[in-house]
């Protein structure tokens, strides 16, 4: 059985699969304050995430695990979510 807990995961990717938000692969960036912090694609915006809402999506498949990055690519990711995060301040 899939553990909720191991995710999300730094370099990990996850898509989207109802809601909203549905056909955007989320990229996991940081762990802020009760939320999780992604970097979506292809739309290349900041997302924001309550923790509880996250693992319930793992749980009820709403969000799915897609796999690991490579760390280059994770690198110009990261970068596009700190340059997101400067212009929204």
């Amino acid at each position: 059985m899939f553990n909720s807990k191991k995710h999300p995961r730094e370099r990990f990717s996850y898509a989207v699969t109802t809601g909203i938000f549905a056909g955007e692969i989320l990229i996991f960036v940081e762990d802020a304050d009760k939320a999780y912090s992604f970097l979506s694609i292809p739309k290349m915006e900041n997302r924001s995430i309550p923790q509880e809402n996250f693992d319930a999506g793992i749980q009820s498949h709403i969000v799915d695990v897609v796999g690991q990055i490579p760390r280059d690519v994770f690198k110009v990711c990261r970068m596009q979510y700190k340059k997101n995060k400067r212009l929204i301040k």
